[in-house]
């Protein structure tokens, strides 16, 4: 049997040429494009590195552009808040130094301005930085604010701010005393009470405590609630004091302190101790004395608490069945003749007094009449 040559030589030979020329070509490739290789299987070893390093890279990106998104956020809200520090100012100064008269549409300037710079703050607070509201926190597509004229007007459905006003001021009565009434049952007495009961409005009487010497407290009692006071035939001494207790409409509790005192005007938070001792004097016995008519506002009360009318009685300087109370000087007009000497005593609000008593100075000065001061006070 005849056997031939087996040659592998060429067959070799190609096959390393044809590796030569795969690694000439990928050493040509790297050379050009300054890359290892065209794909991750090229990477060898190192595949899983260059996955991460092209995702750290991605990151990287991600956070320069989120920062520099961030510094310009920053630095218009930054801009944006310190005009909205500028518009309290301009409204303080507004306020402070502008004319207090009405225009036509019967605003003063200082309102006018306030209403102008409420829309540009509302406008701040929607300040937009590309498609993103600074002020909405995570909400960025939502307004931070509704508009000014829906925040002062309202809409169809929500209440504005001049509405929730006068409600609250309607809620609150017009008196000033949350909508608790005071009365004067008797001379020496006064009452505190609701205005109506089981209204869901106003202070709530829920309890009282005195230290008013000679005085009896009841209350509180009654429907609608009530607290009375009668201090009998003695003021209170300086320093007696008397407490409320209230529970307001919110449910929370509130108390008010009241201190007894003869020093004029009364300090904050007292009330007045009347001249109803003989020793304490509004005016002299002179003064009294040379008066043709002698006016009080309330005869009872003048009795119990007009102590220089008391001491003028008792010396017999006047009589009480010569004093006129006022509703009667009203109602009667001026007795004839006219006296020429007429004094006055009030026994009501020092308020209410003072305003009696300059609209009697107003109109003297307007007819002219003789003023003097008189010492004898």
């Amino acid at each position: 049997m005849a056997i031939n040559s087996v040659s592998y030589g060429p067959t070799y030979l190609s096959q390393s040429m044809l590796n030569l020329n795969n690694q000439l070509a990928t050493l040509t490739s790297q050379l050009t494009t300054g890359k290892k290789s065209t794909s991750y299987a090229g990477m060898g070893v190192n595949e899983g590195f260059a996955i991460a390093a092209r995702a750290q890279l991605a990151n990287i990106s991600a956070f320069s552009d989120t920062m520099s998104n961030i510094t310009t956020n920053i630095g218009i809200a930054n801009t944006e808040l310190q005009a909205m520090v500028d518009i309290g100012t301009t409204v303080l100064n507004s306020a402070n130094s502008s004319m207090q008269g009405l225009n036509s549409a019967g605003q003063t300037i200082a309102q006018q301005t306030a209403t102008s710079q409420l829309s540009s703050m509302v406008g701040i607070l929607n300040m937009q930085a590309g498609d993103r509201f600074l002020f909405s926190g995570s909400a960025i597509n939502t307004p931070s604010v509704a508009s000014a004229d829906d925040i002062l007007n309202g809409t169809t459905t929500q209440a504005g701010l001049k509405q929730v006003i006068s409600e609250r001021q309607q809620a609150d009565g017009t008196t000033g005393l949350g909508r608790l009434v005071i009365t004067s049952p008797a001379a020496t007495s006064v009452q505190v009470a609701e205005d109506v009961a089981g209204s869901p409005f106003g202070l709530k009487l829920s309890a009282v405590s005195s230290s008013l010497t000679g005085a009896t407290v009841t209350g509180p009692a009654g429907s609608p609630a009530a607290v009375s006071i009668d201090v009998g035939a003695i003021n209170p001494n300086n320093g007696d004091k008397v407490s409320f207790a209230f529970t307001l409409p919110d449910g929370t509790t509130e108390s008010i302190q009241l201190t007894a005192s003869s020093a004029t005007p009364p300090p904050v938070g007292s009330f007045a101790i009347g001249a109803n001792s003989t020793v304490k004097h509004e005016v002299s016995n002179n003064l009294i004395r040379r008066m043709d008519l002698i006016v009080v506002d309330d005869l009872a009360a003048a009795k119990a608490d007009s102590g220089d009318l008391v001491e003028a009685c008792q010396t017999r300087i006047a009589r009480w069945e010569d004093i006129v109370p006022l509703e009667k000087f009203v109602a009667e007009g001026v007795p004839q003749p006219r006296p020429k000497r007429m004094f006055f005593q009030s026994n009501g609000i020092a308020d209410e007094d003072l305003a009696v008593g300059k609209y009697a100075l107003d109109q003297a000065k307007r007819k002219k009449l003789k003023l003097r001061s008189v010492t004898e006070i």
